[in-house]
């Protein structure tokens, strides 16, 4: 299995993570089950089997990793937004979709018939421009937007007791404001940011030393660090390193949302 993204173009850049592939080779066992790690993000994304037949899912943010079923030569296109854009970028908040995934069909129709023309691409390349064409222009909240950026920026060390004062507005107004649109708490995604760039940075490393990526990452020790691991992505250090990592091999990835 391989795993890659790209990054959107210049007119959704500020509503758009990125773009992903992730394609499943023919001696995958059938009915096998991937885990989706926890970025914060609300995805989009259309999956294609080897049979041509095909189907447009979507994914929320969530505090569990969410596990599907991959089948042998699967190919899946996916947009991820911003959190806090989801609701201008397609008309749904983060909050909306908290821990919650299925078929875009019973939820937003008219977006699974945009993305009709993905069943004749052949490349993330060429499908981007279609993914992107789900992207309404309309701004995000600019108060929770420099919240996500500030964590996001801090790769999740940043201290959420400051951000209130950086962005203008109460403690209260702010938690209720960012988790409106975000679907999360200021401290989850926080915890989710640092925790996905531990990943990423496990996943481009020769050798791994769990001790000093813990002290570099801002945890407390390396128990800290299993902890976490152990409760956002539902598997120890150990087994993401020996299974996730061995299983997948990993292209480009962005550490910056």
């Amino acid at each position: 299995m391989r795993y890659r993204e790209i990054a959107p173009s210049d007119r959704v850049s500020g509503l758009v993570a990125s773009l992903w592939e992730f394609t499943a080779n023919d001696s995958l066992k059938p009915g096998h089950l991937h885990s989706i790690p926890l970025d914060g993000c609300v995805s989009v994304a259309y999956a294609r089997s080897s049979n041509g037949g095909s189907r447009v899912v979507f994914v929320g943010p969530r505090l569990e990793s969410l596990q599907v079923a991959i089948f042998p030569n699967d190919i899946i296109w996916g947009i991820r937004f911003l959190p806090g854009a989801s609701r201008p970028a397609i008309g749904k908040s983060g909050e909306e979709w908290f821990g919650k995934s299925g078929l875009l069909a019973y939820e937003m129709p008219d977006l699974v018939r945009a993305l009709g023309g993905l069943h004749s691409v052949a490349s993330l390349e060429e499908a981007a421009p279609l993914l992107e064409g789900l992207v309404q222009s309309n701004s995000p909240c600019p108060e929770v937007m420099r919240g996500v950026y500030a964590i996001t920026a801090s790769q999740g060390t940043v201290k959420v007791s400051e951000l209130p004062d950086l962005v203008g507005l109460s403690e209260r107004q702010f938690q209720r404001l960012f988790r409106s649109e975000v679907g999360l708490t200021p401290k989850q995604y926080s915890r989710i940011c640092r925790l996905r760039g531990t990943a990423i940075d496990v996943a481009r490393a020769r050798s791994i030393n769990w001790g000093e990526i813990a002290a570099e990452r801002g945890f407390a020790d390396q128990s800290h660090l299993i902890h976490e691991f152990q409760s956002l992505f539902g598997i120890s250090p150990g087994e993401f390193e020996g299974r996730f990592l061995a299983e997948i091999e990993h292209g480009d990835m962005r550490l910056d949302l």
